[in-house]
């Protein structure tokens, strides 16, 4: 009888399990498809560019483990987060190369699953988001010194789940959850700048400019608990490493600004690569652009003056792509295969980003005068 009740329970959390599977994935067939995708670029990406790198993170955690100050002894510039995070993983797995490897597969899918979080906020149909999602982590990592066992998807992780917290505020109904996703924001920045501190910092001013303008109550107190939580944070980084924050703020913030010439250029930096990549995408991309005006004119056109649906645009779209790509001389589709396309829209991005949010803050303006 003991028997008996034990394999009902067994066939019980089986049918559990499956059912809970399954619900995972109802409706979500061609984003498990898009995540299936990233991760499968991830491993080839591995394989062929990431398993001949440097071991430069390998060996700051070895000499951190061994009791070397990072800032005190190393003057290490880099940020400790993911040193800190390499030390933990390697205490876990050892140090042999394959199971080292493996903790960038979980930071891809830590990226994805933000991506997810995002999306998730979008009434967008299950195709839609999939292939946003297919095409945004190949534009997202578009990089030349890109690497996942690296701080930079750390780093972007962060900027993820900062951007899916921030859509939480805008529809919190009740002013604990807002206090609560306020605190996570802080936690979040804080993080996101003992990681990488030129896009950690852009973050958390980011960050602190849209809780008081999202958070529907007590917005002096959210954006002070904001401030408090993502300092505390980042002083309990820094207290992990064993250094004080005289030499971790030495080396890291002052010496790390000087090796690039001075805060001057740092800041000037924003600046500089919005007109660079303006010339970059003319001189360098026309034709490519001219591929990506005909698809979004084709698009433009069907939904003006046809008013087709979504799907119809969709596949109107990939035929006049395929059409392009196709009439393109040799070279230009040489460059595409090779990722030159991805390149130009990453390019691509970053001004027209800049843009919205200045067509954004006009808006809003607008609304409030």
């Amino acid at each position: 009888m003991q028997s008996v009740r034990c394999a009902l329970g067994y066939d019980n959390c089986v049918r559990q399990g499956a059912n809970s599977i399954r619900d995972i994935f109802c409706g979500r067939v061609y984003q498990s498809l898009a995540v299936l995708f990233c991760m499968l670029l991830t491993v080839a990406i591995i394989l062929n560019v990431q398993m001949e790198g440097e071991a430069e993170w390998f060996w700051y955690a070895t000499f951190f483990h061994q009791g070397v100050k990072l800032y005190a002894d190393m003057h290490l510039v880099l940020q400790p987060l993911y040193l800190l995070e390499t030390n933990c993983w390697m205490l876990l797995i050892g140090r042999k190369c394959i199971p080292y490897e493996f903790l960038s597969l979980l930071h891809v899918l830590a990226m994805i699953i933000g991506m997810l979080l995002v999306l998730r906020e979008s009434r967008w149909p299950d195709w839609q988001k999939a292939l946003l999602l297919a095409a945004c982590f190949p534009i997202a990592i578009q990089f030349n010194a890109y690497r996942f066992d690296d701080f930079h998807i750390v780093a972007e992780c962060f900027v993820m789940y900062t951007l899916a917290a921030l859509l939480m505020l805008a529809r919190a109904k009740s002013l604990k959850r807002e206090l609560v996703l306020v605190a996570a924001l802080g936690v979040l920045s804080g993080m996101a700048a003992t990681t990488d501190l030129t896009e950690g910092a852009a973050l958390l001013v980011s960050a602190a400019i849209c809780v008081p303008f999202l958070a529907q109550r007590r917005r002096g107190i959210a954006s002070g608990l904001f401030l408090l939580v993502a300092a505390l944070t980042a002083v309990a980084v820094v207290r992990l490493t064993g250094d004080t924050l005289h030499d971790y703020a030495f080396s890291s913030i002052f010496r790390a600004a000087s090796a690039k010439g001075g805060t001057g250029p740092v800041l000037r930096g924003a600046i500089h690569g919005l007109w660079s990549n303006f010339s970059n995408i003319f001189r360098g991309g026309k034709q490519m652009l001219l591929c990506l005006s005909a698809i979004v004119a084709a698009g433009a056109a069907m939904k003006r003056f046809w008013h087709s649906s979504e799907a119809k645009i969709v596949w109107v779209q990939l035929g006049v792509a395929a059409l392009m790509f196709a009439a393109s001389p040799h070279v230009v589709r040489s460059e595409m295969l090779r990722g030159t396309l991805s390149a130009l829209l990453s390019k691509f991005a970053q001004p027209v980003t800049q843009l919205i949010v200045l067509l954004v803050v006009g808006r809003w303006l607008d609304r409030k005068s």
